[in-house]
């Protein structure tokens, strides 16, 4: 499986104290962009963050194929459909 293919799927962090999600927004060579929301004070092994934390949003990070490979599970089912869902803003 190319990992061209993983864009838009989710992925939960193993051994995490509380749900650590990401879900992968784009591929760049060997490298993935993601966004990651759970407990903020987590910074996963592998994981460069290139913006700040948005509770709302999560935050995006850089990490390579194989260290997502190494420290997250893939998942299925609704919470993928789930975290694939745009996020919309409130109405004021």
């Amino acid at each position: 499986m190319s990992i061209s293919s993983w864009v838009g799927t989710v992925w939960g962090l193993r051994g995490a104290e509380g749900a650590v999600l990401a879900r992968v927004l784009a591929v760049e060579g060997k490298s993935l962009l993601l966004t990651i929301v759970g407990p903020g004070g987590v910074t996963p092994e592998g994981v460069e963050f290139l913006t700040s934390n948005d509770a709302r949003r999560g935050r995006v990070a850089r990490i390579s194929s194989g260290s997502l490979l190494a420290h997250w599970n893939r998942m299925s089912g609704d919470l993928g459909r789930l975290m694939s869902m745009p996020v919309r803003e409130p109405a004021l």
